[in-house]
């Protein structure tokens, strides 16, 4: 009985921590825009309030500690720079909540002027399949997917098809 008890209790203590980054009331995530003076704008969205909104989204999914996000990371800033406003990119950090500071960090260092969504509890990494980072998506005005691929120039051919 005492160990049954023990694995709900650490169950229940797994659900609360894969859960921080939500709000409970609506289920939105923190969403984090660095803003042109450098200060970080924060508030709650929904991967709903872009994705299917009648505008093609680009996904770029994301952690401050990969290399290969860090690395491409000019790449997706460009891509942002050219194709906005016909283009929505949409960041999705999957850094841990106690990672949060590193998160805003890195978004700041790595000049990401475009909605930040994170996402700690790795909802999202699940609910489009991601397997690595970088990864980018790209969605159509519908939100049906329309490419993935893991780095910014494979993507950019796929968004000049539709775009």
């Amino acid at each position: 009985m005492k160990s049954k008890l023990l694995c709900l209790l650490a169950a229940l203590l797994a659900v609360a921590a894969c859960t921080r980054d939500q709000d409970p009331g609506t289920g939105k995530n923190q969403v984090i825009t660095l803003l042109d003076n450098g200060k970080v704008s924060e508030g709650r969205g929904s991967i709903d309030d872009y994705v299917g909104a009648g505008k093609h989204t680009l996904l770029f999914f994301w952690t401050s500690w990969c290399h290969f996000c860090k690395e491409d990371a000019p790449n997706i800033v460009s891509l942002y720079e050219r194709y906005a406003p016909k283009l929505l990119v949409v960041g999705i950090n999957d850094d841990k909540e106690e990672s949060r500071e590193a998160a805003v960090d890195a978004i700041r260092e790595l000049g990401f002027h475009f909605p930040q969504i994170l996402d700690a509890s790795h909802e999202l990494l699940q609910q489009y399949e991601v397997t690595g980072y970088p990864e980018y998506i790209l969605v159509s005005p519908d939100g049906s997917i329309l490419a993935k691929g893991g780095r910014a120039a494979v993507i950019e051919t796929e968004i000049k098809k539709v775009l």
